[in-house]
């Protein structure tokens, strides 16, 4: 997460100098060309995305820990992880050492 977060800032900054007349394919191989300062708000919301409830109502965040997705007294403490799984978002290592956040209703 902190190298998503510096690579996020990068991109606005290379914006600022740039501007609108730069643009890159994202995501690659889509034909889709987005100028960086969209590229950073596509990584912010697919950042967001781990601990938001889908269309099923599960947050990706908490993979497959049943406690975590449905527990009333659970699924709404956020843990943030050390790491994440790269291909369904699921956190890893230490939650201990992070504080638990209130996400809000809805």
């Amino acid at each position: 997460m902190p190298i998503n977060a510096l690579l996020i800032r990068s991109l606005m900054q290379r914006y600022s100098y740039y501007g609108d007349s730069f643009k890159i394919e994202c995501p690659t191989g889509s034909g889709k060309h987005m100028t960086l300062y969209e590229v950073a708000i596509e990584l912010v919301n697919r950042l967001s995305r781990l601990f938001l409830r889908d269309e099923k109502g599960r947050r990706p965040v908490f993979g497959g820990a049943e406690k975590f997705q449905n527990d009333p007294h659970w699924k709404d403490n956020i843990l943030f992880y050390e790491y994440f799984h790269g291909d369904n978002g699921a956190g890893l290592g230490a939650s201990h050492q992070t504080a638990g956040l209130e996400s809000s209703p809805g």
